[in-house]
């Protein structure tokens, strides 16, 4: 699930590699919960994630925000970027790319609430090995 998407998130954007020949990479994988979870789960996410040719984006935020996994998977690549950013010259343009990755950051986290659901794992005394994606 989100583990496969953190992976795979910026892969069609960034290469020449679609979104078929991701899916036919779990078809010939041996274990059929990758290919199960994969078309169920992961593909949608991907479709969601990833900014298409031409699209504005807001268009590509709003299609993000619509799904949950890629909502969450966006939200760690923000919080990526913003530390990327920080090592950067910060000039205007740094400027007003924080400022927009922390609008949209919060503009996830007022729809799917995150950061507190983490703070309660935090506070709650299960292991850090447990599984919390259905939290």
């Amino acid at each position: 699930g989100v583990e496969e998407l953190c992976y795979l998130h910026d892969v069609v954007e960034d290469t020449d590699i679609t979104i078929e020949e991701i899916e036919a990479i779990f078809d010939d994988h041996p274990t059929p919960q990758y290919l199960n979870s994969f078309k169920s789960d992961i593909k949608s996410s991907l479709v969601a994630i990833t900014h298409k040719n031409g699209e504005t984006y807001d268009e590509y935020f709003s299609r993000v925000l619509s799904n949950e996994k890629a909502s969450l998977v966006k939200m760690l690549d923000i919080q990526d970027n913003l530390v990327i950013l920080h090592y950067s010259n910060f000039d205007e343009k740094a400027k007003d790319r924080t400022i927009n990755y922390v609008n949209r950051f919060y503009q996830i986290d007022q729809k799917y609430h995150w950061l507190s659901k983490i703070d309660e794992y935090v506070k709650s005394p299960r292991n850090i090995y447990d599984d919390w994606e259905d939290w």
